[in-house]
C-alpha cells in the first residue's frame, strides 16, 4: 500500500471515530464536544507557571522553553498531526499567522504526539504548510501531560515569563462534523493581539475540536512550589495590581512581595470574604464565570493557592520566575486619546458626607462622530467616589435638577478599577453633532479639599459596522419608610428585536444591597442574566458580554433591586429619613442601562469579538 493510500485511509478512520465519539463510552467519558466553546480559565492552568520544558525537534539542538523564549515577547505550542482533518484545515491558517506574528516577537513551536506518524510524513508536512518554528516528535507525551493538552488542535500561548494566558482554539469556524462559512471569533489572534498590545488576553480559555490525545487529562501546567514569583505574583497580576499599583486608584500597592508583607492578614480577610476584588458577588448565567469580560471573580483554585501561601509565611521563591511586569499607564490605558473633555467641577470640603453635583460639558462635535474606546479620570486622585455619565443628543430635554435622567443615553460610568470602555473591533458609539454631556459626580471627602474635576478621553473611529446604543430604565418612584431594612423595587425594559446585547449596568447608590436582572420571554418564561447579592455603590459594575447575548423575539429585561434603610447599613447617609427617588445624596435610584448593538447600513455583518482587555 502506498504511503498516500495509507495516509487516505487514516484519515478516514479517524474522521469515523470523530463522528461516533459523540456517544459516552462504558468507561464514562464525557461526549466529545464537537464545536469550539469558552472555558473557565483558572481550572485550566491559564495564569499559571509554564514549567520550564524540554524541547526537541527534529531537526536542531534540544532547547528549553526559557531559551526559546529569550529576547521574545512570546510562544505558541501548536499539537497538531500529520492526518487529523481539523489538523490540516487549520495548517495553513496557522502557517500565516506565524509569519505575521513571528515579526512581532512571537516564537511559533509545532508538536506532534501520535506514534503513526513518521518522521519523513511530519517533515512532508513542515514544508507543504511552511511552518518556521521547531517541530517535535513527542513519543513520551511530556508536553501534554505537563500542559494537559487534549487534542490535537490545541494552542497554548505562553508569554515572555513563562506564565500561559491562552490555551484552546484557534478560532471557532471548524469542528467534528461541522464548520461555518467563516470564524465568527478568532480566539488565538485575539490572544496575540491582547498580549502584543494591553498584557492581558479576553479569552483566556476555549474547547478545541480535534483528535484526543491519549494522556491522561491534568488539569494544568504546574511547578512543584507555591511560592511568590513562581505562582502567587500572577494571581495578583491577574486580580489585584491593576488597581494596586505606582499611581492607581487604591489606597496602596501589590505589586511586589514586599508590598505584600505587613498586609497578609487583611488580604486574606478580604478575599477569604470575597469583598476583594469588587465584582458584587456577581453570578453568570447557569453559574458559569465565563460570560463576563470583565470578570473579577477570583477563581477558586487562585483562592485557595492565595490563602494558603499568605498562611504559609508568604513563601518567596526564585525571582527568575517572576511574571511579566503588568503594563499599566499613569495617564491613558486607552492610549493617547483623540479627543479630552474636562468637566466644569466643584469644590468639594474636607469634611463631610456625600456630596452630589451635576456637570455639564459640551462635545462641541460639528459633526456625527465614533467613539470605539473611552476613559474617565479624576483630575484628583480620590476626588471622586463614582460618576454616571449621559449623553443629551440634539433635540434632547436637559432633566429637572436632582432628577434621574433615564430618558437619556448612559455614556460611560467612573469609579475606581472601573473607568474603561474599549468597544470591541468594528463597533462604536455614534455621538451626534451639538451632543453634550451630563456628568453626575458624587464624592466624599477625604480630609482635604479636593476639586471634582474628571476628564474623559476619547478614541474616535470612522464609520464602524455596528453602533452601541444604549437604552435605560429606571423605577418610577420610591417611597422607602425611615429604618426600613429590605425594600425591593423593579423595572422593566423591552428589547428591540434582533438587538445583541452587548453590556448591562445596573445601578443604585448608598442603600442598594442587592440586584438582579432577568429575561422574561414571550412564552412566560424566565432566565436569569445576572444576580448580584453583595451590591456596593462605590462600584459601578458595566458587566460586558464576551459573546454578545441574543434574546428571542418579544423578551423584556426586568431589573430588580433590594435597599436596606436601617441603621445597619454602614453606607446609609440617614436611617431616620424617607427616601425617595432622584440623583442627590439623600435619594436613591434603580437604574438599568442596556446596551444593544444595532448595524450600520442595511444588511448586519457578522459579529466578531477579538479580545481586549476591560
Amino acid at each position: 500500500m502506498s504511503n498516500e493510500t495509507d495516509r487516505a485511509c487514516r484519515a478516514a478512520t479517524i474522521i469515523f471515530l470523530l463522528m461516533v465519539l459523540g456517544t459516552p463510552a462504558v468507561s464514562q467519558e464525557p461526549p466529545l464536544q464537537r464545536t469550539a466553546r469558552i472555558e473557565e480559565p483558572g481550572s485550566l492552568g491559564v495564569g499559571k507557571l509554564v514549567a520550564d520544558l524540554e524541547l526537541t525537534p527534529l531537526r536542531g539542538e534540544m532547547r528549553r522553553l526559557s531559551a526559546m523564549l529569550k529576547d521574545r515577547k512570546g510562544l505558541v505550542l501548536v499539537m497538531t498531526s500529520v492526518d487529523c482533518p481539523l489538523c490540516m484545515k487549520y495548517s495553513a491558517r496557522i502557517a500565516a499567522m506565524e509569519d505575521e506574528f513571528g515579526k512581532r516577537g512571537i516564537t511559533f513551536v509545532y508538536v506532534n504526539t501520535v506514534d503513526a506518524d513518521t518522521n519523513d510524513e511530519m517533515l512532508r508536512q513542515v514544508r507543504k504548510f511552511g511552518f518556521d518554528g521547531p517541530y517535535l516528535a513527542d513519543r513520551t507525551r511530556t508536553i501534554p501531560r505537563a500542559l494537559g493538552a487534549r487534542t490535537t488542535t490545541e494552542v497554548f500561548l505562553i508569554d515572555a515569563a513563562r506564565t500561559l494566558v491562552y490555551r484552546g482554539a484557534v478560532d471557532d469556524q471548524f469542528g467534528v462534523g461541522a464548520a461555518l462559512d467563516a470564524p465568527r471569533q478568532h480566539f488565538l489572534r485575539d490572544a496575540l493581539e491582547s498580549l502584543l498590545t494591553l498584557g492581558r488576553v479576553r479569552v483566556g480559555a476555549t474547547w478545541s475540536p480535534g483528535c484526543l490525545i491519549d494522556v491522561p487529562r491534568t488539569s494544568a501546567p504546574v511547578t512543584d512550589d507555591l511560592t511568590y514569583y513562581g505562582r502567587i505574583a500572577r494571581i495578583f497580576a491577574d486580580n489585584c495590581v491593576s488597581c494596586h499599583r505606582p499611581g492607581g486608584p487604591a489606597p496602596f500597592e501589590l505589586d511586589s512581595i514586599a508590598a505584600v508583607r505587613g498586609r497578609a492578614k487583611m488580604i486574606d480577610a478580604v478575599v477569604n470574604d470575597r469583598l476583594m476584588p469588587p465584582w458584587h458577588g456577581a453570578v453568570s448565567p447557569e453559574g458559569r464565570s465565563t460570560v463576563w469580560v470583565n470578570d473579577r471573580s477570583v477563581a477558586q483554585a487562585d483562592k485557595d493557592d492565595l490563602l494558603k501561601w499568605l498562611r504559609a509565611g508568604l513563601i518567596e521563591g526564585d525571582p527568575k520566575d517572576a511574571p511579566v511586569p503588568t503594563s499599566q499607564s499613569r495617564t491613558w490605558n486607552i492610549g493617547e486619546p483623540d479627543l479630552i473633555l474636562t468637566t466644569p467641577g466643584f469644590r468639594l470640603p474636607a469634611e463631610g458626607g456625600l456630596r452630589y453635583g451635576r456637570q455639564v460639558v459640551s462635545l462641541a462635535f460639528t459633526e456625527d462622530r465614533w467613539i470605539s474606546a473611552l476613559e474617565v479620570r479624576p483630575v484628583e486622585s480620590e476626588s471622586v467616589h463614582h460618576a454616571l455619565i449621559w449623553i443629551l443628543h440634539p433635540g434632547g430635554v436637559l432633566p429637572e435638577s436632582g432628577a434621574v435622567p433615564t430618558g437619556l443615553e448612559l455614556f460611560a460610568t467612573y469609579s475606581p478599577g472601573d473607568n474603561i470602555i474599549r468597544y470591541p473591533a468594528g463597533v462604536a458609539k455614534r455621538v451626534r453633532a451639538g451632543s453634550l454631556l451630563i456628568a453626575d459626580v458624587y464624592s466624599r471627602p477625604m480630609g482635604k479639599e479636593a476639586l471634582t474635576t474628571l476628564r474623559i478621553g476619547m478614541r474616535l473611529v470612522e464609520e464602524p459596522k455596528w453602533n452601541v446604543r444604549s437604552l435605560t430604565v429606571s423605577t418610577s418612584s420610591l417611597d422607602i419608610a425611615p429604618g426600613v431594612p429590605r425594600v425591593e423595587a423593579s423595572a422593566s425594559l423591552a428589547i428591540p428585536d434582533h438587538a445583541p446585547i452587548l453590556a448591562i449596568t445596573p445601578s443604585m447608590r448608598s442603600r442598594g444591597r442587592e440586584v438582579s436582572i432577568d429575561s422574561i420571554h414571550r412564552d412566560g418564561s424566565v432566565s436569569t442574566i445576572l444576580a448580584a447579592p453583595n451590591y456596593d455603590f462605590r462600584w459601578q459594575i458595566r458587566y460586558e458580554f464576551i459573546e454578545p447575548l441574543s434574546l428571542p423575539t418579544g423578551t423584556r429585561l426586568s431589573v430588580r433591586g433590594v435597599f436596606d434603610n436601617s441603621a445597619a447599613n454602614p453606607n446609609n447617609p440617614s436611617p431616620g429619613s424617607t427616601v425617595r427617588a432622584g440623583s442627590g445624596p439623600e435619594t436613591d435610584a434603580l437604574v438599568l442601562s442596556v446596551e444593544i448593538l444595532e448595524p450600520v447600513g442595511e444588511r448586519p455583518p457578522a459579529l466578531a469579538k477579538p479580545a481586549t482587555a476591560p
